[in-house]
């Protein structure tokens, strides 16, 4: 099998007491089949107590606290599992968060998600452009390769680039991924190659001709419409809501911030947007919805934009940190949230705020 991950990847360490925003408190923390199995035969104080602290329903999970931290983080933020055990003893999905892993037959891509603050610093504060992987090769054999996987590989590495391009701003970097978008859907649901139709976007010229074409056909308008849909899905924080909220009330004074966030601030949306492209688009490979992915790209680019003019307008400043926690904070609301990101697909064949010229409207 071959292994595909970001060249940040393997710098990733936790931070554990440092990290600012622990995935040890206001998540449920499920447990895997295997690991509960251990648990309930685990013998003296630490058995017990693992016994005691879970709630053996289907999946078992942890029994938060009342505050919603774990039972196992101690006062010092620190996790008495590996304390006491050691990182052997931890259920699959502690031990592997941040990171996720996408199997396509014979081709494994692994990354780091976007929620977990250390990843996000490593994410938006890289300094590599265009973003750059590491590929190793590995004895496991995987499984048959899906139909259409080298091109849909070729399409995905066109809109890297495209996301990456020095010769266009972000706003049309967007306009021109979206319209990506639409040619490659269009030719997958013909059943052609989506990489016969990502070709021409590597010319410069065809790139001129179809940013051209989108501002004749398509009127700029504000976010309202993605606001909205996100506001009405079930959060998982008190916070998000009330932050979309203000962001739909002063819409002139969050545009007005945004566009004073200036060309350095472009880098850290440019790697943003790598990001959700190499996560969710090859994904297409298995759905055949290759569009609801760069819509994604492109809405979730957006709103960490508008989140972090946002806390611009109310303090007066935007530093590192911020913006590490306002990309956490859609990360989870969006990304970790299955019913929402399943809400945004189909809204995504539904809704006209996020048809190809509502999301364009955004961009202009």
């Amino acid at each position: 099998m071959r292994i595909r991950t970001p060249s940040y990847y393997r710098q990733f360490r936790c931070t554990a007491s440092a990290c600012g925003e622990s995935c040890c408190v206001g998540w449920d923390i499920c447990i895997d089949p295997e690991t509960a199995g251990r648990y309930r035969t685990l013998p003296g104080p630490l058995g017990a107590r693992l016994r005691r602290e879970i709630c053996w329903q289907d999946p078992p999970r942890f029994r938060l606290r009342p505050d919603s931290r774990c039972p196992f983080l101690n006062a010092d933020g620190l996790c008495s599992l590996i304390l006491e055990a050691g990182e052997g003893a931890l259920c699959e999905i502690c031990a592997e968060h941040p990171r996720f892993h996408n199997d396509y037959g014979p081709l494994r891509e692994s990354g780091l998600g976007l929620c977990c603050e250390e990843a996000a610093r490593l994410i938006l504060f890289s300094t590599e452009s265009p973003l750059s992987f590491d590929v190793r090769e590995t004895p496991e054999a995987g499984g048959p390769a899906p139909e259409q996987l080298d091109a849909l590989l070729e399409a995905r590495e066109t809109a890297l680039r495209l996301a990456c391009c020095p010769a266009h701003s972000m706003e049309e970097r967007f306009l021109l991924l979206l319209a990506l978008g639409a040619d490659v859907q269009d030719r997958l649901d013909e059943g052609g190659s989506p990489a016969e139709a990502s070709r021409p976007y590597r010319e410069e010229g065809f790139r001129i001709r179809t940013l051209e074409e989108t501002a004749a056909s398509v009127r700029p308008a504000p976010p309202d419409g993605l606001l909205r849909f996100w506001e009405e899905q079930e959060p998982l924080t008190e916070e998000w809501p009330l932050r979309l909220g203000r962001i739909r009330a002063n819409p002139e004074g969050t545009a007005s911030c945004r566009a004073r966030l200036g060309a350095g601030y472009a880098a850290g949306c440019e790697r943003i947007a790598a990001y959700f492209l190499f996560r969710y688009l090859l994904e297409s490979a298995w759905d055949g919805d290759f569009l609801s992915k760069i819509k994604l790209a492109a809405a979730g680019t957006l709103l960490i934009s508008l989140l972090d003019a946002q806390t611009l307008l109310e303090t007066g400043d935007l530093t590192d940190r911020d913006r590490i926690r306002n990309a956490g904070l859609f990360s989870r609301e969006a990304e970790y949230s299955p019913d929402a990101l399943e809400a945004f697909r189909e809204a995504c064949w539904m809704e006209d705020f996020l048809s190809f010229e509502g999301l364009a409207a955004l961009f202009l």
